[in-house]
């Protein structure tokens, strides 16, 4: 069978799967929202509440913004596109995004990371000082490049680098005590109780957006962009990291 939209992306990779007829006709229902990994659990728990209110499933499928791109442009037919602000530009010139349903405003700050019970609330170049931090490298395995934020924020000089592929990897590097310290967005920390904030950075927060596919498969698609303006939305996107503006 063809490559369908329900395609399962995982990390830098993407992989696809074929689908019977039954199940195809299942997801003329359920919502597919693409977006970046570390947004997985909030959109989930928000996907929850959206199902229990609407009976519509929400399947979030996660892979690099640059990378979702991508797949969209090889006709994986997504309903919902939530990436940073920057692509979502390219997504509506490509007319892979309607324009007029574009929202923007999910706000997901910048932080370095410790294993939960660490000191908290210090500043930046103090926290460096306790050894190695892990940040993400300029690849195709991640869309924030940890090495630029340090270089903006002139800490380069202070750390002690280890380069991994994603902000997934450096957050499980703290909780497994691999390293001390991780450059992670706030998403990350809220979704793993092994992690606290150590400092939060003084670089500008990734600004993320949603947009509708100009044809959404499902009938439901619009029925969740709405969802995710209302309060129930986004109180729980907030209890997820996110700042969200009502």
């Amino acid at each position: 069978m063809p490559v369908t939209r329900r395609a399962i992306l995982l990390g830098a990779g993407i992989t696809a799967l074929s689908v019977s007829a039954s199940r195809a006709a299942a997801w003329a229902t359920d919502v597919g929202v693409y977006t970046e990994p570390t947004l997985v659990p909030a959109l989930r728990a928000a996907g929850r509440i959206f199902t229990a209110s609407h009976g519509a499933g929400v399947a979030v499928l996660a892979a690099p913004a640059a990378l979702l791109l991508a797949q969209i442009q090889h006709n994986a037919a997504h309903d919902v596109l939530i990436v940073p602000a920057s692509f979502m530009d390219d997504a509506v010139r490509r007319g892979y995004v309607e324009a007029r349903s574009r929202r923007d405003g999910w706000r997901d700050d910048l932080v370095i990371a410790a294993a939960s019970g660490a000191d908290t609330g210090q500043d930046a170049r103090i926290v460096l000082a306790r050894g190695t931090i892990a940040v993400t490298d300029q690849t195709v395995a991640s869309t924030l490049d940890g090495h630029a934020v340090l270089d903006a924020l002139g800490l380069t000089s202070l750390a002690r680098v280890q380069g991994v592929a994603n902000t997934s990897d450096a957050a499980f590097m703290v909780a497994t005590r691999a390293v001390p310290l991780a450059l992670v967005y706030q998403t990350d920390v809220q979704a793993d109780r092994r992690l606290a904030v150590a400092a939060k950075l003084a670089a500008a927060p990734v600004v993320f957006a949603t947009g509708l596919n100009p044809a959404p498969p499902s009938r439901n698609a619009q029925a969740f962009m709405d969802f995710l303006a209302t309060d129930a939305a986004i109180a729980e996107l907030r209890r997820a990291g996110l700042e969200v503006s009502a």
